[in-house]
C-alpha cells in the first residue's frame, strides 16, 4: 500500500466512488485487494448512502455538466442531491456523459501510473532464474560442508553421518527457501541479488505455506530430466511447473547487483575450497592424534611416530583400562559366538556368519558386527577394523570399490563397539560398504573380508587377531 494508492482512493471517495468501484479500477491494473481495502479502511471510509432519487440527470444539448457530477469513465453524469429527470432513464441518448477521468490532472497522473505499473511488469526468465540458483548453491554447499565436518568431529562413522547430513541437507534447504520467499524481500538470497521476487499471480507476497508448497514441487519439477524448471524459457510468464502448481510468478524488482554476484562467483568457490580444505584438515588431525593416542600409527613409515604412539596409549591405557596379558584374553577371544544369535534382527537371523568370537551380517545397509563382552573393546574408536577384500555379486563380478579413501583408511574401516542392551550382554559395531558406480546394494551376494580385533595388553602392547569370513547376504 503506497500514498499513491491512498491519494487516489482518497479522491475517488469524495467523488462518490463505492468499494466495489475502485476495486473494478484498480484490481484489473495490478493493485492486490488487501491493499485497495487496507488504502479504503485507513481513510475510515464508509459506502456512501445510496440516493433515493435516480442518479442520472439530463443534461440539455449544450448546456454545461453540473460541478457536482461524478466524473466516472465510461458512465452517464452522476450527481447526488440534483433533481432526477426520468426522461434521462427512458431515454438515455438525452444524457451527457461523463467527463473522462483523465480529465482531472490528479486521478488521471494515478490511472497512468497504474497502467504504467500494469505493463511494466517483467518475469524473470531461464537464464537470470539460473544465476540466481547458482548463487544459493554456492551458499547451501558452504552450509553442508560445515554440517558434515561437524557430524564428522562428533562422530566418525561415515554412513551415520551421511543420514545426519542428508536429513540436515533437506531441512535447510525447505526452510532457506521457504522463510525467504514468503518475508517481506520475496524471495532468496540468490534471487535478491538478481533483482527477482516471488509473488502471487495478481503480485502478492505468498504465504510461508505457499513457499513450502513451492518447495516441495521442485523435486517434481526435477523428475523427468528437469524439464519442469526447463519449462521456464518457453512458458509465457516464464513459470516452472512448480510455480504452475502452486500459482505463483518470479517478477523482476530491480536490477541485478552485477558487482556482488560477479564477486560472488569468483571468490565464492575459491573461499569454499580453501575454508574447507583446512576444515578438514583439521578435523582428520583430531582424529588421526585421537588414533595415535589410542596406539595406531597414522604414519606407518615414521618409526618415531610409532613409538611416540606406543607410549602415549601406554600411558592412556594405565590410566583408563585394566590391562590383561594375551593369555588373559584368550578365553574371551575362543568363546563360542552362537548364543550372540538370539541378538540379531530376526529378518536377518541365519544369515550370519562367525568370525572368530564375533558374528558378522548384512542388513542390507551396513555390515553388522557383534561381539561378546571383551574387556577393552569398547570405546577403542580406530584400533579394531573390518577390512573388505571382496563384494561379490550373483554373476561373481566383484563391486567392491577397493580404491575408494574409504576403504583405504582405517579412520572410515574401524569398527567402534559399544555396549547394547539385550537378553545376552554383547557389543556392536557397523560399518559401510562403498560399491563401484555401476552398482548398488541390491546387488550384493557375498562379502568376503576379515574381522581384526585389537586389544592392548601389558607393557604398552597389542595382541592383535584377524578373523577371515565369508558372508552370504540374504536377499529381501
Amino acid at each position: 500500500m503506497t500514498p499513491e494508492l491512498i491519494e487516489y482512493v482518497r479522491q475517488r471517495i469524495q467523488q462518490g466512488a463505492t468499494f466495489d468501484v475502485l476495486m473494478g479500477e484498480l484490481v484489473p491494473q495490478g493493485w492486490g485487494a488487501a491493499d485497495v481495502q487496507k488504502a479504503f479502511s485507513s481513510l475510515n471510509a464508509t459506502p456512501p448512502a445510496i440516493p433515493s432519487a435516480p442518479l442520472v440527470q439530463a443534461v440539455p444539448a449544450g448546456a454545461s455538466l453540473s460541478p457536482q457530477a461524478t466524473n466516472i469513465q465510461g458512465s452517464v453524469a452522476v450527481a447526488s442531491g440534483i433533481p432526477a429527470a426520468q426522461n434521462a432513464i427512458n431515454n438515455p441518448a438525452s444524457a451527457v456523459p461523463a467527463r473522462s477521468i483523465q480529465s482531472n490532472p490528479i486521478i488521471a497522473n494515478q490511472s497512468a501510473s497504474f497502467a504504467q505499473r500494469q505493463e511494466s511488469v517483467m518475469y524473470g526468465g531461464f537464464w537470470i532464474r539460473a544465476v540466481a540458483s547458482a548463487i544459493d548453491g554456492v551458499l547451501l554447499s558452504f552450509v553442508t560442508l560445515v554440517l558434515g565436518i561437524g557430524a564428522f568431529l562428533m562422530n566418525a562413522n561415515v554412513a551415520t553421518n551421511q543420514v545426519i547430513v542428508s536429513i540436515f541437507q533437506v531441512v535447510i534447504f525447505m526452510l532457506y527457501f521457504s522463510l525467504f520467499e514468503s518475508s517481506r524481500k520475496q524471495g532468496s538470497i540468490g534471487k535478491q541479488l538478481c533483482g527477482l521476487a516471488v509473488t502471487t499471480l495478481d503480485g502478492q507476497r505468498i504465504s510461508f505455506g505457499r513457499a513450502l508448497a513451492r518447495c516441495f514441487s521442485k523435486w517434481v519439477s526435477s523428475i523427468v530430466l528437469f524439464i519442469g524448471f526447463l519449462m521456464v524459457a518457453f512458458t509465457a510468464k516464464k513459470q516452472g511447473l512448480h510455480d504452475m502448481m502452486v500459482s505463483t510468478l518470479v517478477v523482476k524488482r530491480s536490477k541485478p547487483h552485477v558487482g556482488i554476484i560477479v564477486a560472488i562467483f569468483l571468490l565464492g568457490p575459491l573461499v569454499v575450497g580453501i575454508g574447507g580444505y583446512f576444515a578438514v584438515q583439521h578435523a582428520f588431525n583430531s582424529v588421526f592424534n585421537s588414533l595415535a593416542t589410542n596406539g595406531y600409527s597414522v604414519s606407518p613409515d615414521s618409526s618415531a611416530s610409532s613409538a611416540d604412539a606406543s607410549t602415549s596409549q601406554s600411558e592412556t591405557e594405565q590410566a583408563t583400562a585394566t590391562l590383561m596379558t594375551a593369555e588373559q584374553y584368550q578365553p574371551y577371544l575362543a568363546a563360542d559366538p552362537t548364543a550372540l544369535s538370539s541378538q540379531i534382527d530376526s529378518s536377518y537371523s541365519g544369515t550370519e556368519v562367525s568370525a572368530g568370537p564375533t558374528l558378522v551380517y548384512f542388513d542390507g545397509i551396513f555390515i553388522k558386527v557383534i561381539a561378546p563382552v571383551i574387556p577393552n573393546l569398547a570405546g577403542q574408536k580406530g584400533l579394531s577394523n573390518l577390512s573388505i577384500d571382496h563384494i561379490l555379486t550373483k554373476s561373481g563380478k566383484d563391486i567392491n570399490d577397493a580404491k575408494n579413501d574409504f576403504e583405504t583408511d582405517i579412520v572410515f574401516t574401524g569398527l567402534d563397539f559399544s555396549e547394547t542392551d539385550g537378553s545376552v550382554p554383547h557389543l556392536e559395531a557397523i560399518r559401510s560398504a562403498h560399491l563401484t558406480d555401476d552398482s548398488n546394494e541390491s546387488d550384493i551376494a557375498r562379502i568376503q573380508g576379515n574381522v581384526i580385533l585389537k586389544l592392548p595388553v601389558t607393557g604398552g602392547q597389542y595382541l592383535t587377531k584377524s578373523y577371515p569370513f565369508d558372508l552370504a547376504v540374504k536377499t529381501q
